[in-house]
């Protein structure tokens, strides 16, 4: 990372980590809560320890910002029309700065029960409200001109976003899956819509019956066509790029056809599928999965959205020692082979044992090849063999 001199600061020994971001703002004139800092590639949360403790320090724009003045309305449910704390003047972009300090009470009481998961789950929160709150139907004061129903869409979507990400943070996506609201774009890069996929009927717990009653007539309810999938995944990649505009013109212009895999997924897992996909455009590392999800869904998925697949299978593809880099080399090879025509690697693990960790030896080769193309990972795991008596 290279770059011109801003400004210098100097400082007593004993500061921490705050101190020095406070002696830097007023020289850059930035906000309040304007810096994430990094030491070795991990957030740091705890801005109380000595700076002097860590070699070097990376100070970056606070990515974390927008998702912690959700964090600090939800704790407040400053969405909710019955709630007395109700405010249909909030905006993302006109609420006030929020420290880490003043969301740890509410992530606690989450059952968060470390700074990892914590992240994870505002990175998974602020990919879905960043989409959606340009939206119109985001906008509270102009939702309470509609029945009572939509009245309360802004905070019944945002609790059930919250309840999504913090089960990302603390665990793998389960086999049974919960039902998942996710934005949609159209072809001009304007969301339009939120598709709600799920198994069965149900809606999430945060929706209530005159919610339900009203998503319904829109045609928002629970199901799990592959149209929709793919519609909802090119969203959540979405970025500034001309490939990823086109990936999701194409997804737009096809989201309402039938779209038929052999052997066919069954509703769980294009449900699964869509709960990896939004974990996948967040960022957070590693997605593991409860079971293995089919390798045609997935090499579907990816193929749409431009990301090479590599398949691996515990057991029959060797893994130990250096043999995951070099699978991964021979991937990226292939890739790069496409000039142009992805936008990274996917690397999807079958049927590793239970027991077997390989978060952190992916999560490293992530970092390791990051700067030469964006790699990700599914970690499908099969619980331990039960032994017979």
């Amino acid at each position: 990372m290279a770059g011109g001199r801003l400004c210098a600061a100097s400082l007593p020994h004993k500061s921490t980590v705050e101190d020095v971001v406070e002696a830097l703002k007023p020289q850059l004139g930035l906000p309040k809560a304007y810096f994430d800092v990094y030491v070795a590639g991990e957030i740091i949360l705890d801005r109380c320890q000595l700076a002097c403790s860590h070699k070097e320090l990376i100070i970056s724009e606070d990515s974390l910002g927008p998702p912690r003045k959700f964090l600090a309305a939800l704790s407040k449910k400053a969405f909710d029309p019955n709630s007395h704390h109700f405010d249909q003047k909030w905006t993302e972009r006109t609420a006030p700065d929020v420290d880490q300090a003043e969301v740890a009470r509410f992530l606690e009481d989450l059952g968060l029960s470390s700074h990892e998961e914590a992240v994870r789950l505002m990175r998974v929160l602020g990919c879905l409200t960043s989409i959606a709150e340009s939206w119109n139907m985001f906008n509270l004061e102009y939702l309470q001109k509609f029945e009572p129903g939509i009245k309360t869409f802004k905070h019944a979507l945002c609790e059930h976003w919250l309840h999504v990400a913090r089960n990302a943070a603390k665990q793998k996506v389960s086999r049974d899956p919960g039902p998942l609201f996710l934005p949609c774009l159209d072809g001009r890069g304007c969301i339009f819509r939120v598709s709600l996929f799920g198994a069965d009927a149900a809606f999430p717990q945060s929706v209530g019956r005159p919610l339900q009653g009203s998503l319904s007539k829109a045609n928002v309810r629970p199901q799990h066509r592959l149209g929709e999938l793919m519609l909802a995944s090119a969203s959540l990649d979405s970025d500034a790029s001309e490939i990823s505009s086109e990936v999701v013109r194409e997804a737009f212009r096809s989201w309402q056809l039938d779209v038929v895999l052999e052997p066919r997924p069954s509703p769980e897992d294009v449900v699964r599928m869509a709960h990896v996909q939004l974990l996948l455009s967040c960022n957070v590392g590693p997605v593991e999965v409860e079971g293995n999800l089919p390798a045609n869904l997935v090499q579907h998925v990816a193929a749409a959205l431009r990301w090479h697949v590599r398949v691996l299978r515990f057991g029959i593809d060797p893994f130990a020692d250096k043999a995951l880099a070099q699978h991964l080399e021979q991937a990226m090879q292939v890739a790069f082979e496409g000039r142009g025509r992805f936008r990274g690697v996917l690397l999807l693990v079958l049927d590793l044992p239970d027991s077997n960790d390989l978060h952190g030896p992916c999560q490293q080769l992530a970092q390791n090849f990051a700067e030469s193309m964006p790699v990700r990972f599914i970690i499908c795991t099969r619980p331990p063999e039960r032994i017979s008596a």
